[in-house]
């Protein structure tokens, strides 16, 4: 079965070979944030609210509520799940990021990450609006000031942060093996794929791009992911997907008919990607032809 969230306060149980729904289940709360599935519980979180909910009975186990904070997506860690907050009022309130027992919703730890003033002279606090990944016994989490914190996943214990850009952060962290990737940039300026050594938080190597790199994924010994180059004027951009190794180099690019803002994903040997246009590609992950 498929799990999907609905803007319109609802969770929606699937068919995921026929698309014929199974239940729904209404909570009162408005979700945009996919869904973690860990047994027969499920976790999503969004505007006020972080929820567990019994997918046999549909029945909500916990809520954890601060009517000041938006959650992000979580990810499961042993016994908790760890999620990430974004402030909705001033002065700032509630954390960055919150590690939650998952079976009783209970705080077992939160971390902040940076303070500054916005331009308007309030206090704000660095929000994680997207969701972290797991190495080992480290989440790591990218902040809305432009950086990637390494956190004991146990304690919430700061380990290493990279500043990694300082242009409109928006960007979702991957973690593969012994390093977490991240693409960044800003529209119609340089982007830049980056690959950090989970353990140290020294930068590894770098893919600069000429507009915004997609999140990345990682399969099979390649990393795939979208961007846009910019030939002289007057001819067009060109949408491109990219396939690099793992230490950076390209193996193969590909034109597409739209700008890949969202991360590709493949599965035996077919990479697949939308575009911007509307379009779904399936094409081959060694040669890059469709």
């Amino acid at each position: 079965m498929n799990k999907k969230s609905s803007p319109y306060n609802t969770v929606y149980s699937l068919n995921n070979l026929t698309g014929e729904e199974h239940w729904k289940f209404k909570d009162g709360y408005e979700h945009r944030t996919p869904i973690v599935i860990d047994g027969n519980l499920l976790y999503y979180g969004d505007d006020m609210v972080f929820t567990a909910v019994n997918k046999n009975t549909r029945k909500i186990e916990w809520n954890f509520v601060d009517s000041k904070m938006k959650f992000s997506p979580g990810v499961i860690y042993n016994d908790d799940i760890i999620f990430g907050g974004s402030q909705t009022t001033f002065p700032p309130a509630g954390h960055g990021v919150y590690s939650i027992n998952k079976m009783t919703g209970t705080i077992q730890w939160t971390f902040d990450g940076g303070h500054k003033k916005n331009n308007d002279g309030n206090d704000i606090n660095e929000d994680f609006p997207n969701a972290s990944c797991v190495i080992g016994n480290t989440v790591y989490a990218s902040g809305s000031f432009g950086n990637v914190y390494a956190i004991n996943a146990n304690t919430g214990s700061l380990k290493w942060k990279y500043a990694y850009t300082t242009d409109d952060p928006r960007d979702t962290p991957i973690c593969s093996d012994d390093t977490v990737y991240i693409g960044t940039g800003v529209d119609y300026k340089k982007g830049v794929l980056y690959a950090i050594n989970a353990k140290t938080g020294k930068l590894k190597w770098q893919y600069n791009t000429e507009e915004r790199a997609s999140p990345p994924y990682i399969n099979n010994g390649s990393i795939y992911f979208g961007s846009i180059e910019y030939p002289p004027y007057p001819a067009d951009p060109k949408d491109y997907l990219y396939a690099l190794d793992l230490q950076g180099n390209i193996k193969w690019k590909f034109e597409a008919d739209g700008y890949v803002r969202s991360a590709p994903i493949a599965d035996k040997g077919i990479v697949y990607f939308i575009t911007e246009s509307g379009s779904l590609y399936a094409i081959n992950a060694i040669t890059g032809k469709l």
